[in-house]
């Protein structure tokens, strides 16, 4: 009796040590009903037919997983309605360089239209293989549209040579790069042939511009290749052309003493227009306010000419054009004169930071490159002044949170505020307390810090944080969060902790057998799609719908 008293409290602690490392195994496995859910979520979010855009972040999710097994999932939407959601589906086999990447990227760009063109070709020189650039470039720069080409050439041509510089092979480039890129400077693209003309020069063949100067200062030429020429000359900043431009406006009387302002001789205005772009693109402060007034009604592309030639003016007028430009209404327009004023040696990181309030994200982005590069100081005093602010600060935050990606922007901008980011973090404003503890999250991976973005009621914050812990290096230490998320009534939170479950397990994740086309030919809408329901046994399957 006393030996059995004595072996049961024995046989009590073996079971239970036993049911503590089953329970650590079971934690180490993915449960088959986590594995159906993952499927599952990953399958409706392609499926969404009346959302392009749940489809192309799905896509994207799938890109995150950095996992070819997903390639089967992607290649059916190759087809897909939504351009968008047809150039997501390629990148997956780009990325993985899959057979047949190649071919199916040649065969997206001849049915595509022009932007979904340079989709392709952006995705194809970002991702691709060397065989895959190089037929891009090559189809591109046969393309008729002047992006295209663009991007071909600084890709091709233009990135070979400046290669070449900077590792000092001075014979490739005289043997065959720079005969190479001389040709691209009849290009009929003025742009591309001022570039090309513009590196010339610097590689020593200034004399290039000479024939440019003498076909734009030759009355007996047509009139087009007279502006052509001009351009050329105005956007590769041509020294030789000064002159030339200079007897141009005299003729026309252009602020000339000597004719009082009345022209010799009749002079076309687009000739005048482009003469005084050049000397104002050369330095000369003479005609800074006759450039200006060429901004009074002009189109997106005639604006962005004009801003270029002021942005190398070191007037203060034409600075303070350019800060004005930065809020322009059109897009295209503000992230030209974000560039060009920060190209400017007089450029100021309050002008910079002032701008960064706009609403549109690649403004933004292109603004925070900037700072980060030039004014990393002063931002980050502005910021510091802002997040004690409690009206500026959340804002502050947000768009810390969204223009601040690499580890390195983060380290540089946010290591410095972690004190204040860590009252933030534990202040009653729950929106800033999530937002400061997800950026110290990323600087400091401190589980201190997670509790407010846990119980964080904002969308956009919770998806950077899931988004963040799944693409991580160690993303099995985040199966808590994960599986609190794969069940979500939000369909994004979902999506993200099943990329943050399928990289925990690489090894025990299955693709779906059946692809999105092979599933049900009526697929939900987001609009009828109801919330998560109750978690499911984890021993049993979960229907997952995508919710708007």
């Amino acid at each position: 009796m006393t030996a059995l008293r004595t072996r049961h409290p024995i046989i009590f602690a073996l079971l239970l040590l036993g049911l503590v490392i089953l329970n650590a195994c079971q934690d180490e496995r993915l449960r088959e009903g986590e594995r159906q859910t993952v499927d599952a979520i990953f399958k409706s979010g392609l499926e969404m037919g009346d959302d392009p855009f749940v489809r192309a972040e799905t896509l994207r999710a799938l890109e995150l997983l950095d996992d070819p097994r997903a390639i089967p999932l992607a290649e059916p939407l190759l087809d897909d309605p939504s351009p968008m959601v047809r150039v997501g589906a390629l990148r997956l086999l780009i990325l993985h360089d899959h057979p047949r990447a190649r071919q199916e990227a040649m065969a997206a760009y001849n049915r595509a239209d022009d932007a979904e063109k340079r989709l392709i070709v952006s995705t194809s020189l970002d991702l691709g293989s060397e065989t895959l650039r190089r037929t891009m470039i090559s189809r591109a720069l046969r393309a008729d549209d002047p992006r295209q080409r663009s991007l071909a050439f600084e890709a091709g041509p233009l990135a070979t040579v400046e290669a070449l510089q900077q590792a000092g092979d001075e014979t490739t480039l005289r043997r065959s790069a720079l005969p190479e890129l001389g040709g691209f400077v009849e290009d009929p693209d003025p742009d591309i042939a001022a570039r090309a003309l513009s590196r010339l020069t610097e590689a020593g063949q200034s004399d290039r511009a000479l024939a440019f100067v003498e076909r734009f200062a030759d009355p007996n030429q047509p009139l087009q290749a007279r502006l052509d020429a001009g351009r050329i000359l105005v956007r590769s900043r041509a020294e030789l052309a000064r002159q030339a431009f200079a007897d141009l406006l005299k003729r026309a009387g252009v602020y000339d003493a000597e004719t009082l302002g009345l022209p010799q001789r009749k002079i076309a205005p687009e000739l005048v227009r482009v003469a005084a772009l050049g000397l104002t693109a050369l330095g000369d402060e003479t005609y800074v306010a006759h450039t200006q007034e060429y901004l009074q009604g002009a189109e997106i592309e005639p604006t962005i000419e004009v801003l270029s030639a002021l942005a190398s003016n070191p007037s203060d007028d034409a600075a303070v054009t350019l800060r004005i430009a930065m809020r322009d209404a059109r897009h295209p327009v503000r992230r030209a004169a974000v560039s060009l004023y920060a190209s400017r040696e007089d450029a100021r990181a309050d002008a910079l930071i002032s701008a960064l309030r706009s609403e549109d994200f690649e403004t933004r982005r292109l603004i925070a490159r900037q700072l980060i590069d030039r004014f990393d100081q002063a931002w980050r005093e502005t910021i510091s002044t802002r997040l004690n602010n409690p009206d500026q600060a959340t804002e502050t935050l947000r768009i810390l949170q969204m223009v601040l990606r690499t580890d390195d922007d983060l380290q540089t901008i946010i290591t410095p505020l972690v004190p204040q980011l860590e009252a933030l973090a534990s202040s009653t404003d729950a929106q800033s307390a999530a937002l400061a503890s997800y950026l110290l999250l990323r600087v400091e991976s401190d589980g201190a810090v997670l509790e407010a973005i846990r119980t964080s009621s904002d969308p956009q914050t919770r998806q950077a944080y899931l988004e963040y812990l799944a693409t991580t290096e160690t993303p099995r230490q985040h199966l808590d969060e994960f599986r609190a998320h794969l069940f979500d009534d939000l369909f994004v939170l979902r999506l993200f902790a099943a990329v943050g479950i399928w990289r925990a397990f690489p090894d025990q994740v299955r693709a779906p057998a059946s692809s999105p086309a092979e599933a049900s030919p009526t697929p939900p809408s987001a609009a009828s799609a109801p919330t998560a329901p109750d978690q499911p046994a984890q021993d049993e399957p979960a229907p997952d719908q995508p919710d708007e």
